[in-house]
């Protein structure tokens, strides 16, 4: 089973991401929405899509033959009642940061907003990842926890380091991990997710690991941005 001819061209944009991501409050987007959605075809268009994904038996909270330890409540949490689970990370390339960095040379207001089009594309890419590997493993009677990210909730950032050397992900994608946790290039992630033979998973709440949480527009207006 795998992901290997994933067709990333029908990704949709997802303005209600992009917005919560810039602050946008209701009633003030006409103005600049035939800018953000130009943007986001820039960032679609230099994006050089590379992913890398690797599954792994689960050893309690230790991943395979590894001494890689996930014991955090989060992960515990979500990889209760799997028996393995996959490790991916996806890159848009160093074109779309080299991209960025010459907008805020430019035009700064327009970089803003190529930035956010770029957060939000990087997490449509992941999900479309996410959403192939399921189509295979669905059809043979397996179900996936959620996606998890190093970084939310109570799971470290710098977790990304052990995860990157796991997946050699500085050879295969040119994805490589500061000491801090943080990636290069800029707009990548690095995922985990559970592998069950039962459909009794735990659920996460999306909005209480979000970053965006506080103040953020779309929730006070009892919307969502989408995310999985």
């Amino acid at each position: 089973m795998g992901a290997s001819l994933i067709d990333f061209n029908d990704i949709k944009i997802n303005m209600n991401e992009i917005l919560m991501i810039l602050g946008y409050q209701s009633g003030d987007i006409d103005e600049y929405k035939d800018e953000i959605i130009e943007c986001y075809r820039d960032i679609v268009n230099i994006s050089n899509i590379n992913y890398v994904y690797k599954i792994l038996p689960l050893r309690g909270m230790k991943l395979g033959d590894t001494d890689i330890d996930i014991d955090t409540p989060d992960l515990a949490n979500l990889l209760e009642n799997c028996q393995s689970c996959i490790i991916c990370a996806q890159t848009l390339g160093v074109s779309v940061d080299n991209e960025l960095r010459k907008a805020g040379i430019i035009d700064l207001a327009r970089a803003i907003m190529m930035d956010a089009a770029a957060s939000s594309y990087i997490e449509s890419v992941s999900s479309k990842i996410y959403d192939s590997l399921l189509e295979d493993y669905r059809d043979e009677g397996f179900y996936f926890t959620e996606r998890f990210s190093p970084g939310y909730g109570l799971v470290p950032i710098t977790l990304n380091i052990d995860f990157s050397k796991l997946l050699n992900a500085e050879r295969r994608i040119g994805l490589k991990v500061a000491g801090s946790g943080l990636m290069i290039p800029r707009k990548s992630t690095i995922a985990i997710w559970g592998i069950s033979n039962s459909s009794n998973l735990n659920k996460i709440d999306r909005c209480s690991d979000c970053k965006l949480r506080f103040g953020c527009k779309l929730k006070e207006r009892g919307e969502f941005c989408g995310k999985k």
